[in-house]
């Protein structure tokens, strides 16, 4: 454990500062010298288990125990140690935010009062020496700002800033900042307490002596009210909607990516549940949640039977370790998305199938090889082998669409619409199951069709468009380009039922309903033209009650959006083209 944190830890240090730095390529350095102290560690330690076994048992015991207390005094000391905050630009510094940021608990709807100890120089009279912002978190660990305050004088004592709460609060992070140069602060101590009880003082830990500030404000940051932790948690929330419409067989492979938006409780985006389980179970239902139950069930109890079997040494650190890695891999796909990563796919099958291995190897030695047979005969071998040619050939499949997908994506931004159309072609051949694929290929046979007047090519890009949707039936944004497509070829039925329909899969997307308000503007405004009174009335009327069905789902929404200007305003372009027909 401890040569995998030495591993990790000097790249993780050094990570933003060598990636962002003049010589990113450096990180590769100070992942070696991880490497190396890590096999420098894991030979000490080796080392010295090998001598405290020649010892005896006790004095193993009584080592681990006194190295278990002194790491916990030590720990204690590394988050307890506080030093001054110093916050400095000196005159050769250009301007630029210096800034710490710490989290402190509150009650909402309270006034409280920030007391703390300060040196703050100005000599150049610079706008300011130091600022302090407070801002507020809700459940939803968004921010909003209470409070800031920039001191410009040159100073040292104690002062007092006073606040209020607001009625969602539930936790504030209070950032300290310096910008000019030729200014500094140091912040000795800092407190914050309720103005009407100041006994219930919370001091404010300013810098650990320990701990690099990088580590140090992912330290403050833990919490349930996080917003990492908070949004997940939403995730969780909006998952189990989705559950309750496909109780029983789930929704399909991707069922999370393809309907969230439609059950969101407010506005994000991830493609991702970030917990395994709840995606099995939105997937495949309660049937795939209890055959994953009965595996993880079985592997249990295959783990219990093997450490209860006469295993000698060596075998036993493998089952330890084969455990302990399948323990931790579930154990975080439980709040990440690990196992939608085949690298980390791969590893927990590979740890399950060594315990496996054992279990065969140990149930094998009890049972009798009936003459003339093998237990296990070659045949397993040439199917394992079938399913591996299967798995490259779809694997170069894919790899290669995806090359060609990206070669038609330049070509298509630099307006070489044939060459483009060649390559998204070649694209869809491999990997025909793309939704993305097919609508680049069909947008641009739908280019080149308008430009040639070709019909069969026409028809062509409308099947892709719609071979499209029908892979992807949820997806907002080809949706929204299959309508275009139908609107922009005076199929206004269909090309205005897909916009709806774009709307009503993503409802909390702002842009969703600019598109849908616009295309009835646009069928209103060709029907007036053709001196169509009427159906531009009815169509102008529905761009019009766009702003409703706006407010109708916003209202729903635990983070409101404002709509958008151009939404407004083809709403009041709406209405006074109405005016005038009335």
């Amino acid at each position: 454990m401890i040569g995998i944190i030495v591993a990790s830890a000097l790249p993780i240090l050094k990570f933003n500062s060598v990636v962002n730095g003049p010589k990113p390529h450096n990180l590769v350095m100070w992942i070696l010298v991880g490497v190396l102290l890590s096999a420098v560690f894991t030979f000490l330690i080796s080392f010295i288990v090998d001598i405290v076994n020649k010892i005896s048992l006790k004095v193993g015991i009584s080592i681990i125990i006194i190295v278990s207390v002194l790491s916990s005094i030590a720990g204690y000391m590394v988050l307890t140690t506080e030093v001054p905050l110093t916050l400095s630009h000196s005159q050769n510094e250009a301007d630029s935010g210096k800034s710490v940021t710490r989290f402190v608990d509150v009650d909402a709807d309270r006034i409280y009062v920030l007391k703390y100890d300060v040196i703050s120089k100005n000599d150049d009279n610079k706008d300011w020496a130091y600022g302090i912002t407070i801002e507020s978190r809700n459940d939803l660990d968004q921010p909003t700002k209470i409070k800031d305050v920039y001191d410009k004088e040159t100073f040292s004592g104690e002062k007092t800033i006073e606040f209020s709460t607001l009625k969602d609060t539930k936790r504030l992070a209070i950032t300290f900042t310096n910008y000019f140069k030729g200014t500094s602060v140091t912040f000795d101590k800092a407190y914050i307490y309720p103005k009407n009880d100041p006994n219930a003082v919370q001091n404010i830990m300013l810098k650990y002596k320990y701990l690099p500030e990088n580590v140090a404000s992912r330290v403050q940051d833990i919490s349930l009210t996080s917003h990492s932790s908070s949004e997940r948690m939403q995730f969780y929330k909006d998952g189990f909607k989705i559950f309750k419409d496909y109780p029983l067989f789930g929704a399909g492979g991707g069922a999370w990516a393809s309907l969230y938006f439609k059950y969101q409780s407010y506005l994000y985006w991830t493609t991702q549940t970030h917990n395994y389980f709840m995606q099995v179970l939105l997937d495949t239902g309660l049937v795939g949640a209890l055959a994953m139950i009965f595996f993880l069930v079985a592997l249990v109890l295959s783990v219990i039977k093997l450490y209860k079997s006469d295993l000698d040494a060596e075998e036993r650190i493998l089952l330890a370790a084969a455990t302990a890695g399948i323990l931790s891999i579930y154990a975080h796909a439980a709040m990440d998305f690990d196992l939608s990563l085949s690298a980390v796919t791969i590893a927990l099958y590979s740890l399950i199938g060594i315990i496996n291995s054992m279990s065969i190897s140990k149930t094998s030695k009890n049972i009798a090889v009936v003459k003339g047979k093998k237990l296990y005969n070659g045949y397993y071998s040439f199917g394992v082998l079938a399913g591996g040619i299967v798995v490259m050939f779809m694997s170069f499949s894919l790899s290669t669409a995806l090359s060609y997908a990206e070669k038609g994506d330049q070509f298509a931004k630099t307006n070489n619409i044939p060459q483009a159309m060649q390559y998204y072609k070649r694209a869809v051949s491999y990997d025909p199951w793309n939704a993305k694929y097919r609508m680049s290929y069909g947008q641009t046979l739908a280019s080149i069709a308008d430009q040639t007047k070709d019909g069969a090519m026409y028809q062509e890009a409308m099947t892709q468009e719609q071979k499209a949707v029908d892979l992807e039936p949820y997806n907002s944004q080809l949706l929204a380009q299959l309508g275009a497509f139908y609107l922009s070829h005076g199929q206004i039925d269909n090309g205005l039922k897909y916009v709806k329909k774009a709307v009503d899969v993503q409802p909390l997307r702002p842009e969703n309903y600019q598109q849908l308000a616009d295309a009835y503007n646009k069928v209103g405004m060709f029907y007036l033209q053709n001196n169509d009174k009427a159906k531009a009335k009815e169509y102008l009327e529905k761009a019009v009650d766009v702003e409703n069905l706006f407010n109708k789902a916003n209202s729903k929404s635990e983070e409101p959006k404002p709509m958008t200007d151009a939404t407004k305003q083809i709403i009041q372009n709406s209405k006074e083209v109405l005016k005038g027909i009335q």
